[in-house]
């Protein structure tokens, strides 16, 4: 009796959440919490342009320091020398914006700046992490801010190949397979990031129909849908930046090694005893070290916060194999606050060598 009613409320649960699903999706196309901002005005990209969007997140200081002297301090409250810039500069506009008439995502700095205050810290630094989206019609130039970026926090507007393979792979690097305990929970994730990524087209078809945002580039008189796969094949293009998936590779290049292949193989030679420099913020996840880092409670994928500070950003540090995993010692510190005073403690977390990125130099 008590196991029909908990499947009955299941049930119920399920469908409220796709109930509730819907009612987000819906807000997205009506435009309610989407803001878009226009930087630059001008004329509409030719209609024969595809819509193109770019895989991977971009930097305004890294874009920004190609073009100008900035200092160690820019961040996200500077965002408006950032499109400033925009106005006047076609080159940068051209540098960003592969086509001229695209959409892709941005952050302030993917930097870890510190304000010399721990609230501080995290309120700014979690600013500067914040994406959002630029869309280029031509001369026409716009921001986006709205609730899709939130789960666009990763490192790419849409998934790479890797990316969804690896929601099925175990922290050993085994495939999960479809009778295994965890296999449901990878399903889920697997569709939840399928659900944001329809999101965000749903978000753009609404965009197209109340503001013509994109400008004029497909037959309204065909009555393809905008989200549906025919509608992206004929009228859309995917530029796979970030995992090369498609993309046409320089003759030369291919004598010499990238910089991921080198770091993939200096840390394939990783031993204990060896003599590592590890990066910690780019090193640290729930997955390598959950003393120091934890999911974040929303719905997003591939968000986490760190729970501790890093008394360095890199450290050199000794390798030594804990169950069976390589494994680095993190030296962080951890401030309780009360009405008796602040304590600020220091201790080392343990950090694995993840198997899926390569985040170790030796």
């Amino acid at each position: 009796m008590a196991a029909a009613q908990l499947a009955t409320t299941e049930d119920a649960r399920t469908q409220v959440d796709k109930l509730m699903d819907g009612i987000q999706s819906l807000d997205l196309y009506i435009g309610k919490d989407v803001n878009v901002k226009v930087i630059r005005k001008g004329a509409s990209a030719p209609a024969d342009e595809p819509l193109t969007f770019v895989q991977q997140k971009l930097m305004v200081d890294e874009e920004l320091a190609i073009h100008y002297d900035l200092n160690d301090w820019f961040d996200f409250s500077d965002i408006g020398k950032f499109f400033d810039a925009l106005c006047k500069n076609d080159a940068l506009v051209n540098q960003i914006f592969p086509s001229p008439r695209c959409v892709l995502v941005m952050a302030s700095t993917r930097r870890y700046i510190d304000y010399k205050d721990r609230l501080e810290n995290i309120i700014n630094n979690a600013e500067n992490a914040k994406v959002f989206l630029m869309v280029r019609d031509g001369e026409n130039l716009y921001r986006i801010v709205s609730p899709v970026e939130s789960h666009l926090g990763a490192n790419m507007l849409f998934p790479s190949q890797d990316e969804q393979e690896r929601l099925f792979r175990g922290i050993d690097g085994e495939q999960i397979k479809f009778q295994d305990v965890a296999y449901s929970d990878r399903l889920k994730s697997h569709e939840r990031m399928a659900l944001h990524y329809k999101r965000f087209l749903i978000m753009c078809c609404g965009l197209d129909h109340r503001e013509k945002l994109f400008g004029d580039f497909y037959d309204q008189t065909s009555g393809v849908n905008f989200v549906s796969m025919k509608f992206q094949e004929q009228y859309c293009r995917f530029i796979h930046d970030a995992d090369g998936t498609g993309l046409l590779s320089n003759p030369e290049a291919s004598k010499r090694m990238s910089l991921n292949s080198y770091v993939e193989w200096a840390n394939s030679h990783v031993r204990s005893g060896s003599r590592v420099m590890c990066q910690w913020h780019s090193l640290v996840n729930p997955t390598t070290a959950p003393g120091a880092a934890k999911e974040n409670d929303d719905r997003s994928y591939g968000s986490y916060s760190f729970t501790v500070d890093f008394k360095d950003e890199r450290n050199v540090a000794v390798a030594f194999i804990k169950d069976g995993l390589l494994t680095v010692k993190a030296p962080v510190k951890k401030t309780s606050y009360s009405r008796r005073g602040n304590t600020t403690r220091e201790y080392n977390v343990n950090a694995v060598k993840d198997c899926h990125t390569c985040v170790w130099m030796q």
